[in-house]
């Protein structure tokens, strides 16, 4: 029995396409499947039924902070956030959302232990531990 070198070669060209397709199929799912786990970006916007912004998850000049906002989705009420030192602190605000009304806050610098803050509008201490 002959064979025809046309049909192999055409047979050859069609396994070798199809196994591409298998591969890339493959690794495209698998991609998928990895995005789909992780999600990144600079910037998260939570929002309500109509769209107006409550939580803004951010990360600005190295960063990280969590912002939650009034029901106009512009007035700031509390922020959760990282210093340029890494020191968490979280600042809730008054009405207006442009001044603290008491900051808590954690200075590692306190004769090398971590001290807990609040401190009022006026930037003075209200209560220390320790």
């Amino acid at each position: 029995m002959k064979i025809n070198p046309q049909i192999v070669s055409a047979t050859i060209t069609v396994v070798a396409l199809l196994g591409g397709d298998l591969t890339i199929r493959s690794v495209t799912a698998q991609s998928k499947s990895d995005s789909a786990k992780t999600v990144s970006a600079k910037e998260f916007r939570l929002v309500n039924d109509s769209g107006t912004a409550r939580i803004i998850m951010s990360v600005n000049k190295d960063r990280p902070s969590i912002s939650f906002f009034g029901g106009d989705g512009k007035t700031p009420r509390a922020v959760i956030a990282l210093t340029a030192k890494d020191e968490p602190v979280v600042v809730l605000l008054a009405k207006d959302g442009k001044r603290p009304a008491y900051t808590i806050d954690i200075d590692d610098d306190f004769n090398s232990q971590a001290r807990v803050r609040i401190l009022n509008a006026d930037g003075k201490s209200v209560w220390t531990a320790p």
